[in-house]
């Protein structure tokens, strides 16, 4: 159930929203598609699972996801709990439109594809005083001049582009900004070991499925299920051998979603279970 929702537009985009949403009812939380900002205004300890990761909803936490829709059913699943949140919509036609002259400081084109899609950080001081004017635009409508929300939004975009926070955070503010396109031997290598679907993997490449099953078997002489789940069972070989990670971190890491599937396709690949492999190699 939708408790309340207060947007502010920028050049008739939504630039800024409120939510009070109640998480446990069938209703979605409607996002825009674009990268987005959220800053956690409730404290009812929601916890957003995302394969092995756990994303926890507390009262100033920051989400900072590369698609507002995903962030936004991610939410909907959740049962029992009330989120409010401030949500800041980078739509890029007012990127566009608020850097004309030039692109933000710090900001650096990208080396690599964005592989990390939703990632939570840790908020800062100055990260709780912007949001702290935010909230008081809502009471004061007055000051929503364009000017002024320009202004805004700089200052959140200079703040996370800064050279503290992480890499993953950097990755998605620069494609904000990004120019550059990848082939398609790039985008795959780059998600090679992630958990995402073959759907996930069409959509990075903007193709159809079955163009982007095409286009890989054309390019790998093999099917993308197969390929993928090979090169995944050879980095948990390796793994298994280098590291002194546990089973179950590799696992997560080699973007499989239970130790009990890796465990049935690895055996069926090495003859082996997982353990067995890695005390074979201890052995000798």
């Amino acid at each position: 159930m939708m408790h309340k929702l207060e947007t502010i537009e920028f050049f008739d985009f939504p630039l800024i929203s409120k939510v009070d949403v109640d998480t446990s009812s069938n209703q979605k939380l409607s996002i825009p598609s674009e990268a987005c900002f959220a800053y956690i205004l409730n404290n009812d300890h929601l916890k957003l699972n995302i394969n092995k990761d756990t994303i926890a909803f507390n009262n100033g936490q920051v989400i900072l996801s590369m698609c507002g829709l995903t962030l936004g059913k991610l939410i909907s699943r959740q049962k029992n709990g009330r989120l409010k949140a401030i949500i800041i919509h980078f739509h890029p036609d007012i990127i566009r439109k608020v850097y004309e002259v030039g692109k933000p400081p710090f900001w650096k084109e990208l080396e690599t594809p964005v592989t990390q899609f939703l990632v939570q950080m840790e908020t800062t001081l100055l990260i709780e005083h912007f949001v702290q004017g935010i909230k008081n635009l809502f009471k004061h409508n007055i000051a929503c001049k364009k000017e002024f929300l320009a202004l805004k939004l700089k200052e959140l975009i200079f703040l996370l582009m800064q050279g503290e926070n992480s890499f993953e955070v950097k990755q998605i503010m620069k494609s904000l900004f990004s120019e550059r396109t990848f082939n398609f031997k790039e985008i795959i290598e780059a998600h090679i070991l992630s958990p995402f679907s073959l759907e996930s993997f069409a959509e990075f490449t903007n193709m159809s499925l079955s163009s982007f099953k095409r286009a890989f078997k054309k390019i790998y002489n093999d099917t993308p299920a197969n390929y993928i789940l090979n090169r995944k069972l050879e980095h948990v070989a390796e793994m298994l051998v280098v590291s002194e990670k546990s089973i179950s971190e590799i696992c997560y890491d080699s973007g499989f979603s239970t130790p009990s599937h890796l465990t049935k396709v690895f055996k069926t690949k090495f003859n082996l279970s997982p353990s067995e492999y890695r005390l074979n190699f201890t052995d000798k």
